[in-house]
């Protein structure tokens, strides 16, 4: 079962992920043959929502071919630094032997083929979504009208929609009826479907599938069966659109390694390091080419540096949690925080896929975690699920420090900072659980308190 990360996480620290979210909204209504009154108030309507959300949106509205093709070729290129992208499209869409196409504004076509040189093809979409990297995709099509070539068009013609198509992995594909059938036409502000999204994305807490399904009971309800929306998906995980503080909305991938290379025999505990700063010695593991200290760094560093709870005996145990700054500051000459590469170096010496490392899922992984965690000791509470320690590196579950100066999670989950930004206020953490193998990715802000292990320069 999926869970999600952070409980008990403050709103503020949020911001380190509203960078993460990109969205491509497009309303087509004023066709030069007819008009589309609610396309343009789905667009910015649900443009305002997701702004509200965390998500960047570009927003355009009328567009006609080469406009269409622009738009989406520059979000396709942006797309690339995100977690999460968003393609929303309310207006003139049909069926083309079997395969969809959106209706540019100036374009009125009576045939298949004016269709196909006149109109986008939905792949393009899809192909530029798919080639960006992003975890999680979310198209959605409010856009359903007769074959013009089965029937004539009129502003009353609403006819045999969109064709199904399959969800790429990691993405979910959600239509405004289902496949082949027609919408409802309304006078309200907004179209039946899109009035309901707006209504439910900003639940709290409620994962994307069972938004759909929401929106689909209140659609179908609303409209008498006689519309009933559709999603065709490939999630592996779970996205929330909106979240209180026991959330942070992001996505879990559950995946598997690749690989998992026995580094047991590779394991070459040396003799004591000694901080010369302040007389404590640490030990540390050799893994792979990398050389790690063993035990969580507990080096005083004034005013960026904490013992859980304020109490002296937790620092002999789990070492110091330091903000950004002061885990810049925590390791002794000749080691260094780790940046999020030597992290996935890390990772694939465990046994961990390049392939698997690189993604943005926030859970990667099988077993890893777990042969990093200290194993027979009272400090992870039970179960602690896969811990092995079989190559050294003794994690210890330290807990946090918020900016506010709460202290939580120990015993559970050990933070550790890298030094790798995500932006000018956060930057790449590594997170081990007492109930998962697993390793997650993510990124706090830097006022927070985590772990430090340093590696040998």
């Amino acid at each position: 079962m999926f869970r999600i990360s952070l409980i008990l996480i403050l709103v503020s620290s949020l911001q380190c992920f509203s960078q993460n979210k990109l969205a491509l909204v497009v309303g087509n209504g004023n066709y030069d043959f007819m008009t589309i009154p609610f396309a343009l108030n789905n667009g910015s309507d649900l443009s305002e929502k997701l702004e509200s959300l965390g998500f960047e949106v570009m927003d355009y509205y009328d567009l006609d071919l080469p406009g269409l093709k622009s738009a989406i070729d520059k979000f396709g290129q942006n797309l690339s630094g995100y977690e999460v992208g968003l393609f929303y499209y309310s207006g003139l869409a049909l069926q083309v032997k079997g395969e969809n196409w959106l209706i540019p504004v100036d374009e009125n076509p009576q045939t298949d083929n004016d269709v196909e040189y006149g109109s986008l093809n939905v792949g393009r979409i899809l192909g530029k979504m798919e080639d960006a990297g992003t975890t999680a995709n979310i198209i959605i099509f409010d856009a359903s009208i007769n074959n013009p070539v089965e029937r004539s068009w009129t502003e009353s013609d609403y006819g045999h929609g969109m064709a199904f198509m399959d969800a790429p992995a990691g993405s979910i594909i959600a239509y405004s009826t289902s496949p082949g059938r027609t919408v409802v036409k309304t006078d309200e502000r907004n179209s039946l479907y899109t009035k309901h999204l707006l209504m439910n994305i900003e639940q709290p807490n409620i994962s994307i599938e069972d938004i759909f399904k929401k929106i689909r009971s209140d659609v179908r309800e609303e409209s008498e069966n006689r519309q009933i929306p559709w999603e065709s998906t490939s999630f592996e995980g779970n996205f929330y659109f909106a979240f209180d503080e026991e959330f942070t909305g992001l996505i879990l991938t559950n995946v598997t390694s690749e690989d998992n290379t026995d580094l047991s025999k590779d394991r070459d505990i040396s003799s004591i390091f000694t901080d010369e700063r302040d007389g404590q010695n640490y030990r540390w593991v050799e893994i792979g080419d990398q050389v790690w200290m063993a035990e969580n760094m507990n080096y005083r560093v004034e005013d960026k540096s904490w013992c859980y709870d304020n109490l002296e005996r937790n620092c002999e145990i789990y070492g110091r949690l330091y903000n950004y700054e002061g885990a810049m500051e925590s390791c002794p000459d000749g080691w260094h925080i780790p940046s999020d590469e030597e992290w996935k170096i890390l990772e694939i010496n465990l046994g961990m896929s390049r392939t698997e490392a690189d993604k943005r899922a926030f859970y990667r992984g099988t077993i890893e975690g777990g042969r990093l965690k200290s194993k027979g000791s009272d400090t992870w509470e039970r179960p602690n699920n896969g811990a092995t320690d079989d190559v050294g590196f003794n994690a210890l579950p330290g807990g946090w420090r918020d900016g506010t100066g709460v202290f939580d999670q120990l015993g559970k989950w050990g933070f550790f900072w890298s030094y790798s930004q995500h932006t000018n206020m956060c930057a790449w953490s590594r997170v081990l659980f007492f109930d998962d193998p697993r390793i997650e990715r993510m990124n706090l802000m830097n006022i927070w308190g985590q772990s430090v292990r340093c590696i040998k320069d």
